[in-house]
């Protein structure tokens, strides 16, 4: 009579950039975890990340720097080594919000902000690619209403047009990465000014 086998389940990982205490990411750290899914937050600065609880094996911590090449690919290599190379979830949360009217602002925080909410993002999307195919994962890019026409408000145009650029990229992103089993999603969420 053959012996039965039981395969263990794979751990399903998701890795969360810009995660700081109340924000966004945060919530989604524990909002993952709820569900069952392994998370490595990350963030630019590793204090940031001290409030979380110590789980081993369920949440691990990663410091990336998402407009420094040097901590995206060191970041690739922790991961790598925490998920056995498989990233079932990358959610591109880090974000920058330069808050001014366009006619008085500085081309560099400008740039800046395109640094961290587009080009950043397309770094760190290319760099865990690998990770993601081999999983056939999802990318989960955080926009804003603000980049639609209708969320169009004085004094956050800079803003507006990053989030607007990554809505587009995302849409593209969405077909081009469907023939290698990964899924794309862009979420909104109004930012309160107010």
């Amino acid at each position: 009579m053959a012996e039965l086998t039981f395969m263990t389940p794979r751990t399903r990982w998701a890795l969360i950039t810009g995660v700081s205490e109340g924000g966004l990411g945060d919530a989604l750290t524990t909002a993952f975890l709820g569900r069952g899914v392994s998370v490595i937050a990350s963030s630019v600065d590793l204090k940031l990340l001290e409030y979380l609880p110590h789980e081993t094996g369920r949440l691990e911590r990663v410091q990336l720097d998402v407009t420094s090449s040097e901590s995206i690919s060191s970041a690739v290599k922790s991961v790598t080594t925490i998920t056995g190379g498989e990233l079932d979830y990358l959610v591109n949360n880090a974000g920058y919000g330069y808050m001014t009217p366009l006619l008085d602002a500085s081309l560099a925080k400008v740039k800046a902000e395109f640094d961290v909410n587009l080009f950043g993002l397309l770094e760190v999307t290319r760099a865990f690619f690998p990770l993601l195919r081999k999983a056939r994962g999802m990318v989960v890019n955080q926009s804003s209403i603000a980049g639609l026409r209708a969320g169009c408000q004085p004094y956050i145009g800079v803003y507006s047009s990053s989030k607007a650029a990554l809505t587009a990229m995302s849409n593209a992103m969405r077909v081009e990465f469907q023939p290698f089993d990964v899924k794309v999603e862009s979420k909104a969420y109004w930012l309160y000014l107010y």
